[in-house]
């Protein structure tokens, strides 16, 4: 068998050069658009046009009608992140109470690497609803991602104490929530 190897190589050669001659071209191949009928089962589909972002933008701040905190928390949503911020500040500004704000504000600002600016933020909101376990699990994760730890633990004991134990959790991010909680 080891004698006979050139003839098995030069079968394997002549194989590979039938396929290559075999091979359909661009010009054999059919055209790509549907027949005159279109597909069978979709003669009656129409394209649906996808909304523009500053639709979407406009749409949502109509719909919550001046409250500033859902129009910036919508802008996130649509990826405007520098209107979102422009949001949260005047709803800041405007009322200085809406834990809301401060929290959805930290929120960004953590996923953003702004860490220290979002500290303020969350502990802010944590200020405003000290019995909110969600305003402590939001600082425990921003405490965690700084490096600041015995912070971050402290602050997950202060949610389980609030909540209980089995009530936290981590969503796909790595963010502390409680559970069943949806975070922008």
């Amino acid at each position: 068998m080891t004698k006979h190897w050139h003839v098995v190589l030069l079968l394997f050669a002549i194989a590979l050069g039938v396929v290559v001659l075999l091979w359909p071209t661009p010009a054999d191949l059919p055209e790509s658009a549907p027949p005159a009928g279109g597909l069978p089962g979709f003669a009656d589909a129409q394209p649906v046009p996808e909304p523009a972002v500053d639709d979407e933008v406009e749409d949502a701040a109509a719909a919550v009608d001046g409250d500033l905190t859902q129009q910036a928390v919508n802008a996130v949503r649509v990826g405007d992140v520098e209107l979102a911020m422009t949001l949260f500040e005047q709803a800041i500004d405007t009322d200085p109470a809406d834990a809301d704000a401060y929290r959805h504000y930290g929120r960004l600002l953590t996923r953003m690497v702004a860490y220290e600016r979002a500290v303020e933020m969350l502990e802010r909101a944590r200020d405003l609803q000290p019995n909110d376990a969600q305003a402590w699990l939001d600082l425990a994760t921003v405490y965690e991602r700084s490096q600041q730890f015995q912070k971050s633990w402290d602050a997950q004991a202060k949610a389980r104490e609030i909540v209980g134990s089995d009530a936290i959790t981590r969503d796909e991010s790595g963010r502390f929530v409680v559970s069943g909680t949806m975070l922008d």
